[in-house]
């Protein structure tokens, strides 16, 4: 039986291409597990700064409130706390413009006219409502369940409430379509004039209307 030198037996062939046929080389893998590490790593930096700073908006909004509580025990009126103002009425902002920007804000009065709402304008300086403190919000957060709230000469508030602080991060946490994260606190108002921020809720998914993107 002659022998052909030089060529490749039939299952000589197969064999070298199964052997050509393999997976991801440990190059190709420790690149990818670097790269969903790097990506989960960004994500959990995001969620911490965002969380300081809804942290950072709901204590200062719990400073404006117990602000509020004390300016009507030291003034002896009603103080009231007014969100977003429609239309809005004054340059709240401070930009030397009145327009949507806005309603961006709450502001913390006195109300000298007897009239619902908050008006700078008054002709009689004895009946013009005095604005206390006007506090800006920011585009990336959002106040929820909000209403006017009066806090009484003797530092109760009328009628209990809860306001919920909450912004929205841009991230792939919980496969989210929109590719945002929700997180909020609750800041609540007891008839006597308690003010507390309430524990974290836990993270939801985010409209995309919320984040500066969904790309």
């Amino acid at each position: 039986m002659e022998r052909v030198i030089g060529k490749a037996m039939p299952s000589d062939r197969k064999r070298r291409t199964r052997g050509k046929e393999r997976g991801f080389s440990l190059v190709e893998l420790t690149i990818v597990l670097a790269l969903i590490g790097l990506s989960s790593t960004l994500a959990a930096v995001s969620m911490s700064s965002g969380d300081a700073k809804l942290r950072s908006f709901a204590r200062d909004m719990r400073f404006n409130l117990e602000k509020a509580k004390h300016e009507a025990l030291a003034r002896g009126d009603p103080v009231f706390v007014d969100f977003y103002p429609d239309p809005p009425s004054f340059d709240c902002n401070n930009d030397n413009q009145v327009n949507e920007k806005d309603r961006l804000c709450y502001f913390l009065y006195v109300n000298k006219d007897d009239v619902e709402g908050f008006d700078p304008d008054g002709v009689d300086p004895d009946t013009t409502d005095v604005l206390i403190k006007a506090q800006v919000i920011l585009p990336s957060m959002l106040l929820e369940d909000c209403a006017q709230l009066e806090f009484s000469p003797f530092g109760g508030c009328q009628e209990a409430a809860e306001l919920k602080a909450k912004t929205s991060i841009r991230t792939d946490y919980g496969q989210c379509a929109s590719r945002c994260l929700s997180i909020s606190y609750r800041v609540t108002i007891n008839r006597v004039g308690r003010i507390q921020i309430g524990q974290k809720e836990p993270p939801n998914c985010a409209s995309c209307t919320l984040c500066d993107s969904c790309s």
